[in-house]
């Protein structure tokens, strides 16, 4: 998070759970770039868009 550069970015990532014995599925992640409101930060929204909410 942050607002530095008048974006801000988050970042979630979660590991997939293996449900068949010796099969690794790793990780998903996903990102997300805004442009800061003016007097927010920057931290709020981009968290959320990574996470999926805040549509």
């Amino acid at each position: 998070g942050g607002c530095g550069g008048g974006e801000a970015r988050a970042t979630a990532t979660v590991e997939i759970p293996s449900v068949i014995p010796g099969f690794d599925f790793g990780s998903a992640e996903k990102s997300a770039t805004m442009p800061c409101d003016e007097g927010d930060g920057g931290a709020g929204r981009a968290a959320q868009a990574a996470l999926g909410g805040g549509r």
